[in-house]
């Protein structure tokens, strides 16, 4: 589990005005729900969490978040965006403790290709999706998942049902039997052969001839220069 550290304020309101009057000052909403607390709203440095969003962790590390004086650890659960510019405009935070459990997504990982049978035969690895849903504790949420490949063949799809899933962690309700990634040869897209127009009937039904009159090989040349450009 990874950890990462940001600094917010309480705000005393809440509402779509104090919103917009937060946002011009470089600050954002944020909301913290869950566990034993009661809800509470706050602000960030706008630039702070846009940094730590952009960094694509923000959904499945844990942050040890200092509002006023009291540090808490919480997961953002929701982000909204703006919808031109995609900068954060609002954060739901989830409180969590050992007890809490959450579905997050996190990166599939593939070991010892090199080496193994497939990559021998020339196979290579290709994903379907680089990452799975699953459960676990909030506290002990995993940064990828591996899966050893020292053994694979030619033809071998990996599902997510084939994982090692640490302890106490089960895959998310809709990721069962999905498939994540197969080992192939690599797909080779054939180049369409040039039309032969030697022989070919014309619509009078006339073979036309390597070498006709003046008229006919001025026209001919004329249509191949056509065909050339």
């Amino acid at each position: 589990m990874s950890l990462f550290k940001m600094n917010a304020k309480t705000r005393e309101r809440a509402g779509k005005g104090v919103a917009r009057t937060l946002r011009r000052e470089g600050r954002v909403p944020a909301v913290i729900y869950g566990g034993e607390a009661q809800p509470a709203i706050i602000s960030l440095d706008s630039k702070d969490i846009n940094l730590e969003y952009y960094k694509g962790h923000m959904m499945t590390n844990i942050c040890n978040l200092k509002v006023d004086d009291k540090e808490q650890k919480v997961i953002a659960r929701d982000v909204a965006l703006h919808p031109v510019t995609d900068v954060v405009e609002h954060v739901d935070f989830l409180r969590v403790t050992e007890k809490t459990r959450v579905t997050v997504p996190v990166p599939i990982h593939v070991t010892n290709f090199e080496g193994s049978p497939a990559e021998l035969a020339g196979g290579v690895v290709s994903f379907a999706t680089h990452e799975v849903m699953i459960e676990c504790r909030a506290t002990l949420i995993p940064d990828e998942i591996t899966f050893d490949l020292s053994k694979a063949e030619l033809g071998t799809t990996v599902y997510s049902d084939d994982l090692k899933l640490p302890e106490r962690t089960n895959l998310g309700q809709n990721a069962k039997g999905l498939n994540l990634f197969s080992v192939d040869l690599p797909r080779i897209i054939a180049e369409p052969e040039p039309e032969e127009l030697e022989g070919e009937v014309d619509a009078a039904g006339d073979v036309p001839s390597e070498h006709g009159s003046d008229g006919d090989d001025a026209e001919g040349e004329a249509k191949e220069g056509d065909k050339a450009e």
